[in-house]
């Protein structure tokens, strides 16, 4: 599965800013194609995105970082960030389904946590 966006204005679930709309689906046979949209049944609107996981402080994280111990959140077992995985500690940056749905993104989400202010802090838990 891949995730996709739809520019259309009439699909759009914005109030403000630019038109889209997330899905997801599975990647097209062609590299660079798109699969329509399931909203407005477009293929010329839709874009694809690299899929951001969410990257949680955690000492005891099996990846290991110069600032101290990381997990992906939807993941935890990844033992590295080698390429395969494009992630974020800033929660509005990650388009993840799985990740947005693991309690510790809904934990961070509800208490408003900015992991980026104690990024520094070497094994301070989040």
């Amino acid at each position: 599965m891949a995730l996709y966006r739809c520019t259309n204005d009439d699909c759009s679930e914005a109030d403000a800013g630019p038109p889209e709309f997330h899905f997801e689906a599975e990647r097209p046979a062609k590299p660079g194609e798109c699969p329509p949209c399931p909203k407005c049944k477009e293929a010329g609107c839709v874009v694809g995105l690299v899929t951001v996981h969410y990257l949680v402080n955690d000492p005891a994280g099996p990846i290991r970082t110069p600032h101290g111990g990381r997990a992906i959140a939807c993941q935890p077992e990844a033992r590295r960030l080698d390429g395969k995985y494009q992630c974020a500690g800033v929660r509005p940056a990650v388009n993840c389904p799985a990740c947005r749905a693991t309690a510790v993104f809904q934990q961070h989400e509800r208490d408003d946590v900015d992991q980026h202010k104690n990024i520094l802090k070497k094994g301070t838990p989040i």
